[in-house]
């Protein structure tokens, strides 16, 4: 398991009980700058990427509409880490954003 780009830095904080409020996981070095994020670039297969560190915090999930098939990958890897909200978008022609876990209000 390798951790994405600029994941370090996060693991240490949350070691010491810190973590963003947000966090956005992008699959390409141009989305998310503005914010916390990692950068899964397209050498590391979401299959080996470690995002245990995601646990409990609220993700966005950035993409290009041609790499759907690896955001739906890093998706269900991300589900099963219990984010507390898991939200993606997909940039390009038609940006599509759509809700694939939230926080129970009741």
């Amino acid at each position: 398991m390798r951790l994405p780009a600029y994941a370090k830095a996060i693991v240490e904080a949350r070691k010491r009980g810190l973590a963003p409020r947000e966090l956005v996981v992008s699959l390409c070095w141009n989305l998310g700058k503005a914010f916390h994020r990692v950068v899964i670039p397209d050498d590391l297969p979401a299959e080996k990427t470690d995002l245990r560190f995601c646990a409990g915090l609220d993700v966005w999930l950035a993409y290009r509409q041609d790499q759907s098939e690896k955001a739906r990958m890093v998706a269900e890897k991300l589900l099963t880490l219990n984010p507390r909200r898991l939200l993606s978008v997909s940039v390009g022609q038609s940006p599509v954003l759509m809700f694939l876990k939230g926080v129970d209000h009741a």
